[in-house]
């Protein structure tokens, strides 16, 4: 099992930039590499190998869902200017067992982002004033420290054609507010899983 990194040019503005690993993961694994780690489990699932070999050759142990609750929850950062959406979509998520961090304008959140690099989704409304959702996701994947991060889009307002527009621009989800808790709360499971 090799790990192999080819710079690109978002790897190497990180390395311009002196970034810390975490970002530097990211960025690599946004450009197409994989860990060790995901790629040894791979090959245990597919029978290729068994988990005590991998662990022997890694030296380390191999047990996901103990490193997950030493993580703790997963961080989410919900940008919306309603109010009532806000505390309706932050109670949904804190009901599921995630740690909700708010925003009501554009600008806030990427500060926040700036400030703290540790979020693993970002829940995005499209219609605020000043910056709005578009010009949000558009900064977000512009910059090194963020390009990998997942966005959700959640909006009130939808078509089939913003939809597409969305995630051509970078968007890794689209849902409208309307549609019920459940479904919801899939797909920020299942984007979160993406993630992984």
């Amino acid at each position: 099992m090799n790990e192999v990194l080819i710079v690109g040019p978002r790897i190497q503005q990180a390395i311009k930039q002196c970034k810390g690993w975490a970002t530097m993961s990211r960025v690599a694994e946004q450009g197409g590499m994989r860990s060790l780690h995901s790629v040894g489990l791979e090959w245990v699932q597919q029978g290729r190998t068994t988990l005590v070999e991998v662990e022997r050759v890694l030296g380390q142990t191999l047990d996901a869902e103990a490193e997950e609750k030493s993580k703790g929850p997963p961080r989410i950062l919900l940008v919306d200017d309603d109010e009532d959406a806000r505390k309706l979509t932050r109670a949904l998520l804190e009901r599921d067992g995630y740690e909700v961090f708010e925003s009501d304008d554009g600008h806030k959140a990427i500060d926040l982002l700036k400030a703290d690099q540790e979020f693993n989704l970002v829940i995005l409304d499209l219609a605020m004033p000043g910056l709005n959702g578009r010009a949000v996701l558009q900064q977000v994947r512009g910059s090194v420290e963020t390009a990998s991060l997942p966005v959700l889009i959640r909006t009130g307002t939808g078509s089939d054609v913003i939809e597409a527009e969305l995630l051509e621009a970078g968007a890794d989800d689209y849902v409208e507010k309307s549609v019920d808790a459940d479904r919801f709360l899939a797909r920020v499971h299942a984007v979160l899983r993406r993630a992984k």
